[in-house]
């Protein structure tokens, strides 16, 4: 067994948050935020240090980040977004890879669903399959609507 992670990052605050799936739902385990620093690395450094403390030695199956853009995702950098100012250049996936030995993706926070933990490998299997229904986003911000299948 192993655990997902989540990691949330805005221009005000940063968030880790840990879970494992059971029968297709996430059982929350841990979750910590801290005010976001200046600069890009320094976030990431405590970002992964939650998630290894949170993890407890448990293996992590994948990481999932979620921030406002622009991106580009495919490359895991941020493009200098208006709320985080000069964070662009850090891969912030390949960070992550290193640091948790696991695979990470990074996504815009505007298509979480269940968190950032369907970023973690199931987020358009989860669009998919979801019943119709709001569902609360567990780092914070704005809940997501799915009907039909579609967000």
């Amino acid at each position: 067994m192993g655990i997902y992670v989540g990691f949330d990052i805005g221009g005000t605050k940063c968030a880790a948050v840990t879970g494992v799936e059971r029968d297709g739902d996430i059982r929350i385990l841990a979750r910590e935020a801290f005010a976001t620093p200046a600069d890009q690395l320094s976030a990431m450094e405590r970002l992964c240090a939650l998630a290894e403390g949170m993890a407890d030695g448990q293996p992590i199956l994948g990481v999932g980040i979620s921030s406002g853009g622009p991106m580009d995702a495919a490359a895991g950098k941020l493009c200098n977004p208006p709320n985080l100012p000069g964070w662009s250049g850090l891969s912030l996936t390949e960070f992550a890879q290193a640091r948790l030995h696991a695979p990470a993706v990074l996504e815009n926070d505007a298509v979480r669903l269940h968190g950032v933990f369907s970023l973690a490998g199931r987020a358009v299997e989860a669009a998919v399959s979801a019943p119709d229904g709001v569902y609360e986003n567990l780092l914070g911000g704005a809940p997501v609507t799915v009907s039909g299948g579609r967000l």
